[in-house]
């Protein structure tokens, strides 16, 4: 389950907890990618291909991928869900890195016989390296600002980078086994390009560093934010975000 409260300042509590579940009936052993998650990221890292005509323009893109995998290890048949209401460019670069996927070790059954998986889920980021993101100044850069007239958005309002956090946050697997759990506020500035920079935890929870070090994790690999401004000019603005992190 995953549950979400607003704070008064703007940027809301998210909390993300480990309460799920789903049931595929005679699955004895479910799919699972060669290395594990961390080898999916970057087999998608290496293999994207940014699309010239998004690049051209400086457009982003996250996606969410869902698919099966056959019998022979084969990723099949995605469906995608964009976070900033995606491109028939993105999207077509999206389905090819599934499609091109090496192959899973299949799922089996009771038996031990290989059969189709359901229910598997990739993200796949198109955010511009930094070296690109300089082609696309909007205001040069400017002291820290807290308050800004206008202050910087994530793309889309709170709502999409709720989720955000919820498709790219993995509640950290020693602090799961030791029971630790609470919130993590994490500083960032928004630089005048909309760049995410400076990222740093202003306070962790006691005992469980791994819970900070996610925090940093997800919110450093943010895309492009709409910058605050001053004036109507964009300055650079830092930010604290809460993100809780909950056991049932």
């Amino acid at each position: 389950m995953i549950t979400k409260n607003r704070l008064k300042s703007g940027l809301g509590l998210f909390c993300i907890s480990t309460a799920f579940a789903f049931t595929i009936h005679d699955l004895s052993r479910d799919a699972y990618f060669p290395g594990g998650p961390e080898a999916m990221d970057e087999y998608f890292s290496d293999s994207l291909k940014y699309p010239v005509v998004e690049l051209e323009a400086g457009n982003e893109e996250i996606i969410r991928v869902r698919f099966s995998v056959s019998e022979k290890g084969k990723a099949m048949n995605p469906t995608l869900t964009t976070l900033f209401g995606g491109t028939p460019a993105f999207e077509a670069e999206a389905k090819r890195l599934v499609n091109d996927m090496p192959l899973w070790t299949p799922a089996t059954d009771k038996h031990a016989n290989p059969i189709v998986s359901y229910l598997h889920t990739a993200y796949i980021k198109f955010v511009l390296p930094d070296s690109l993101c300089e082609k696309f100044p909007i205001e040069k850069d400017t002291a820290v600002v807290v308050n800004a007239e206008e202050m910087p958005q994530f793309r889309g309002g709170e709502e999409n980078f709720q989720t955000y956090l919820m498709w790219f946050i993995r509640y950290p697997q020693l602090e799961r086994e030791q029971g630790k759990d609470g919130t993590v506020y994490i500083y960032f500035e928004v630089a005048p390009c909309g760049k995410i920079e400076k990222v740093l935890c202003k306070k962790g929870v006691p005992g469980a560093p791994g819970l900070a070090k996610e925090g940093i994790r997800v919110i450093s690999g943010m895309p492009r934010w709409i910058p605050g401004k001053v004036g109507g000019k964009a300055v650079r603005v830092g930010m604290t975000v809460p993100i809780r992190f909950r056991l049932q």
